[in-house]
């Protein structure tokens, strides 16, 4: 058995059951359509190629910057809760999960679980001094970057659902010069299957906050917990856009929102436009257009675009997906290590193997 199978498991199932009673079924596009219906069309189609590209890329590093962040590679690995076609693609997808916790690995710097609860993505904290932060005095300032911040994470929202993590990052805390940042990445903020991205100026924006000892804390999939009990204070900020750094000033940040704003009100028009089914198409064109990057800076010789029978299941699908099932399941757990214990069961790659082993035990 593998003990980075064992310590994956429990750290994505821990932190599903932590962050809803109904896991993947309260987010958007729900009530419209379960996005977790796409996953049982995509899910062995997507690893597949995953596979491939760790068959013959052993540069884990290489790989690690190509993917850029830890999020991307995590929500990937939601899709192990497709269940496997028998016994020995169970085992290749243990070798993948070890091959994906290692690429985590380089990206959080020795720390893929966060067990320490902090999310590390800079080796070098010098990386900070780019933003040039300084004190915000004026709370007005604070509000407004607050509402940049909230706005950009619901733009996120509509360009990858519930995946947010593979257009943002979230890390930190760096403590760094007697300050403690957070950094906010917004790094794919163009996904080339929605029109309203298209009348987005950046591509990316990366927004640095000093927000004192609030104890924040991160579980594996980049999630960000904050002491209720304690109230957060923007206490140094710095802003940059498409890696250059930006004014703080009241006006400049007016005119960054005005614009998000904007674009965020073409995304709500044209998603009313598009029936459940076709909402789900744009999130599994998301989850391809993830394995792009690797595709392209390898050199691989294979299409990333959604096949046709893919696209044909995705537009007509219906009812529960597997994954629902389990949810609906967890109804009926009476304690949290119960319902911990019905997703470890859903999300181990390992399904088969152990169901091979206990049949085994029965019948000798």
């Amino acid at each position: 058995m593998s003990k980075i199978v064992d310590e994956f498991v429990e750290a994505m199932a821990v932190g599903l059951e932590h962050r809803s009673q109904v896991p993947g079924q309260d987010v958007w596009p729900n009530p419209l359509i379960d996005f977790t219906l796409a996953n049982d069309i995509t899910g062995n189609a997507i690893l597949d190629i995953l596979e491939q590209i760790y068959d013959v890329c052993s540069d884990r590093e290489k790989i690690a910057n190509l993917f850029y962040r830890p999020s991307r590679i995590v929500y990937l690995m939601y899709l192990f809760a497709v269940k496997t076609k028998n016994n020995n693609y169970a085992k290749k997808r243990v070798i993948l999960v070890e091959n994906m916790v290692n690429t985590i690995s380089v990206l959080r710097n020795g720390d893929p679980f966060v067990k320490s609860g902090k999310n590390i993505v800079y080796s070098d904290y010098s990386e900070l001094d780019k933003f040039n932060a300084y004190q915000i005095s004026d709370q007005s300032l604070a509000l407004l970057l607050r509402r940049i911040i909230a706005a950009l994470s619901t733009l996120t929202e509509y360009c990858y659902f519930a995946w947010m993590g593979v257009g943002r990052e979230v890390h930190g805390i760096y403590k760094y010069n007697n300050n403690n940042y957070l950094v906010r990445d917004f790094y794919d903020l163009q996904p080339p299957h929605w029109e309203f991205t298209k009348k987005l100026p950046w591509k990316s924006i990366s927004i640095l906050t000093d927000e004192g000892d609030s104890n924040q804390r991160f579980d594996f999939n980049g999630r960000l917990y904050y002491n209720s009990a304690k109230r957060i204070e923007t206490l140094k900020a710095g802003l940059a856009i498409d890696g250059l750094q930006v004014d703080l000033s009241y006006k400049e940040l007016e005119n960054i929102y005005s614009k998000i704003y904007s674009v965020l009100c073409d995304a709500k028009k044209y998603s009313e436009k598009l029936s459940g089914n076709e909402l789900l198409l744009q999130y599994v064109k998301s989850q391809f257009y993830i394995l792009n990057p690797l595709i392209n800076g390898l050199n691989f010789d294979i299409d990333t675009s959604v096949p046709d029978d893919i696209v044909r299941s995705v537009l007509t699908v219906s009812g529960s997906s597997s994954f629902k099932k389990m949810v609906d399941k967890l109804k009926n757990c009476r304690t949290s290590e119960e319902r911990i214990v019905l997703i470890k069961k859903q999300i181990d790659p390992r399904n088969y193997l152990i169901e091979e082993v206990e049949y085994a035990a029965v019948t000798i």
